[in-house]
Parts: structure tokens; C-alpha cells; sequence
């Protein structure tokens, strides 16, 4: 699958952004609020969810890795001891994508 988020390394600034080679990215919270509108969350949740989001596009590529590999193993006992897992997966996975 082609990625559509964009590809550069992602780093936590220490602050409020997230900065990718081009530039800073400002991230809206899946509220539509902005950062500066959720500056009333603790510095402890506002630190992990920009780890969260530095994180995210290694954590993407590892779980589409993970998901060919179990495509693989489909015929295993493995694979049916966690359908329900890799079924939660692919539901990630097109939600990132906007397929879902």
C-alpha cells in the first residue's frame, strides 16, 4: 500500500509540535480541536499523545509488516488464535488509511 501520511521522520519537539524535515505539523485532536485548545490537559498527556504521534508511522509500518506476515500464516493454529487481533488490526489499519 502507498502511504499517503507523509514519509519524512516525525520528532516530538519537546513542545507542542510535532516537526518533520519540511517543517512543523500542527495536529488537531480528533475533536477538531486544536493543541493550543487543549493546553487545560495535563503536561503528562500532552507529552505521551506527542509521543504517541512520533511514534505513529513506525508503528504503522509495523503493523502492516505484522498483518503480511500473518497473511502467511492463515492456514496455522497461530493465525486462528488471533483472528480476532489481526481483524482489530486491519480495522486500524483502514481507519488510518480513511477506508473505514
Amino acid at each position: 500500500m502507498k502511504a499517503q501520511h507523509t514519509l519524512e521522520p516525525w520528532r516530538w519537539n519537546g513542545a507542542h509540535n510535532v516537526t518533520v524535515a519540511s517543517g512543523s505539523a500542527t495536529i488537531a485532536c480528533s475533536d477538531g480541536t486544536l493543541p493550543h485548545e487543549t493546553y487545560t490537559r495535563p503536561d503528562t498527556e500532552r507529552i505521551a499523545n506527542a509521543r504517541l504521534i512520533d511514534a505513529a508511522p513506525e508503528l504503522f509500518e509495523a503493523l502492516e509488516r505484522l498483518l503480511a506476515w500473518a497473511d502467511m500464516q492463515r492456514d496455522s493454529m497461530a493465525y486462528e488464535s488471533a483472528r480476532r487481533e489481526i481483524g482489530q488490526a486491519r480495522v486500524a489499519i483502514a481507519k488510518a488509511t480513511g477506508k473505514q
